[in-house]
């Protein structure tokens, strides 16, 4: 979900970081100071939280390839109760709109829906989906739990849990912005959380999470960035974030679509929804 530098462009970076003063530091962020003081905060984000939508911009480029893509589209998360405290009944819909791979920009749905146990895939042009159970039966999964879902953006998960995982640093807004003005003013005002895996068996090399306070104090996703272990870096930018709006139901329906062509794959054992 982003945009990507090169392993030469991060190195290159980091050089120039070390060779260079570092600027003044900035005030705390809604006076958090320490990165355990912002996974406090984020334990409670999502109290009373009931719905979040938000125009989602997803930016990748792949090393290898070559590619760089951008797609925009609208995100519809819900947040309900589940049959446990612990475990909320959480889905959301990214329903994208627009695809631009280079310099050129169209026109183009495509739309993902996730209802805790099914990821049901859209391709509007061609009128075909595929419906893939990604959980075992009569299980539930959290898309933005940190490590495992498709949205790395963790609300309301245990400290511990993402401490057990990864190393946590607290950084300022721009860090690592340096070549990117636009992304560094869009971060601008937000906390900036590093994470590091303890694992070498982690999908990601490094997860970047920047979160704006609100004027209550709780935390909301601003901006993910991850770099995976093929040096491919995707960034995800919310904007206009909304909270607690009506979602429709029909926004969140997982069954196939009439009169489409497409394919249904139960669940095989295969990894999380990523």
């Amino acid at each position: 979900m982003s945009l990507i530098l090169s392993v030469v462009s991060v190195l290159a970076a980091l050089v120039g970081a070390w060779q260079t003063p570092p600027p003044a530091p900035e005030p705390p962020v809604a006076g958090l100071t320490t990165a355990e003081e912002v996974l406090t905060a984020l334990e409670t984000a999502d109290r009373g939280l009931t719905s979040l939508t938000a125009q989602v911009i997803y930016d990748r480029e792949l090393v290898l390839a070559g590619d760089r893509q951008q797609r925009v589209g609208t995100l519809y998360f819900v947040n309900r109760p589940g049959d446990k405290p612990e475990a909320p009944d959480r889905r959301f819909t990214i329903d994208f709109t627009e695809l631009a791979v280079g310099d050129r920009r169209e026109s183009e749905r495509q739309t993902f829906i996730f209802d805790g146990q099914w990821l049901l895939e859209k391709n509007w042009s061609e009128r075909e989906y595929v419906r893939r159970q990604v959980v075992p039966p009569g299980e539930r999964f959290d898309p933005l739990r940190i490590g495992e879902g498709p949205m790395p953006i963790p609300i309301g998960q245990r400290k511990a849990d993402i401490l057990a995982r990864y190393e946590a640093q607290l950084l300022e807004p721009g860090a690592g912005l340096e070549d990117h003005a636009e992304l560094a003013a869009f971060a601008a005002g937000s906390v900036q959380l590093q994470l590091t895996p303890r694992n070498d068996d982690d999908q990601f090399r490094e997860v970047r999470l920047w979160y704006r306070p609100e004027g209550d104090g709780r935390l909301l996703p601003r901006m993910a960035r991850t770099l995976n272990r093929n040096g491919d870096e995707s960034t995800v930018r919310l904007v206009g974030t909304r909270l607690n709006a009506e979602v429709p139901e029909s926004l969140l329906d997982t069954r196939p679509p009439a009169d489409w062509n497409g394919s249904i794959q139960p669940y095989r054992g295969s990894a999380s929804p990523r």
